[in-house]
């Protein structure tokens, strides 16, 4: 069988962090209220079960530049009691090829976990972004048990900074590629991920984006590997058009699909959920949410999941 012909997110019709105004999406009847102080959404964090892995997902609009920054502790704190094993970050704002040693997201982490793995994207191929800070870029972090399983890590061989992945690999020839991303969107002024990606692409680099990562995600799946890729989409990520591009490679919203009210916005700003945590049919998570602003940093709501650790790795780590 021929692979699926890979189309593209509408890219003609306004993003949710583009869309200011408008009416919600309507689900089962019912509609966000925005103006209900909530403290999540769908389960609530607890105690993380016995061979459990724990994913954790959250646009932190910048790291910080230093080990000890405000943000980059924060993320230190949370994993830590909260039990998180893979940790997705979005748009961490930095060109690590200009920090000190010391600052790079993978000395800043030696004193966090007994063991870790971590792969970074930024963009390599701008020429105007030579300072320390900038714009986009993702983060993938394994901790402990999961990361002792690391077989590869890696990033957009485009070098733009769109995604970051770890693969590890379990019992009985399972294979599962843990991946970050951000799909650049056309706002706001200066030099944005999508002005910084324009210039090397010369051509519409949201469109580029559903492109290339639909040829990525055939190839990661021709190689028998399962998926869990996490982001900020910049799309309702429970939209007809952006499930429609994802059911092409067997893949769902995972925390969406366990809950039938309908999500609140995951942006400050925005109307929509941008943010999710999508797999393939493999992954089945035992509990899944969103968290408020106040418990991550950043502008964003943080999503999460639970998976068991048999689904990952093919047999319960000890």
């Amino acid at each position: 069988m021929g692979a699926p012909e890979v189309i593209m997110c509408d890219a003609s019709k306004p993003s949710p962090r583009q869309s200011r105004e408008g009416s919600l999406r309507k689900q089962n009847n019912k509609s966000y209220n925005r103006d209900i102080a909530l403290d999540y959404w769908g389960h609530k964090l607890r105690k993380k079960k016995k061979n459990t892995t724990r994913v954790c997902l959250v646009n932190i609009n910048g790291i910080g530049m230093k080990s000890k920054s405000p943000k980059s502790e924060e993320i230190r704190i949370f994993m830590k009691e909260n039990e998180v094993d893979a940790m997705n970050l979005v748009e961490t704002n930095v060109n690590w090829s200009k920090l000190k040693a010391r600052d790079t997201l993978w000395d800043r982490t030696k004193p966090w976990f007994e063991h870790r793995t971590i792969a970074v994207a930024y963009n390599l191929k701008d020429g105007v972004s030579k300072t320390r800070k900038q714009q986009g870029g993702t983060a993938t972090v394994l901790k402990d048990k999961i990361a002792h399983k690391t077989k590869e890590t890696g990033f957009d061989k485009e070098g733009l900074g769109r995604w970051s992945w770890i693969k590890v690999m379990g019992r009985q020839g399972c294979i599962t590629r843990f991946v970050t991303v951000y799909c650049p969107v056309k706002t706001g002024t200066g030099n944005t991920v999508y002005t910084q990606q324009l210039r090397v692409l010369q051509e519409d680099p949201t469109k580029r984006f559903w492109k290339d990562l639909g040829k990525q995600i055939l190839k990661w799946k021709a190689n028998g590997e399962q998926l869990i890729i996490s982001g900020d989409w910049n799309e309702d990520v429970t939209s007809p058009n952006i499930k429609e591009w994802m059911s092409l490679f067997d893949l769902q919203e995972l925390v969406t699909a366990m809950h039938k009210d309908t999500p609140p916005p995951t942006f400050n700003r925005g109307t929509h959920p941008i943010d999710g945590i999508f797999g393939t049919k493999e992954i089945d998570p035992r509990a899944g949410g969103y968290l408020a602003f106040d418990h991550l940093p950043g502008d964003h709501w943080g999503v999460w999941v639970d998976i068991p650790n048999d689904q990952i790795l093919g047999y319960k780590m000890q």
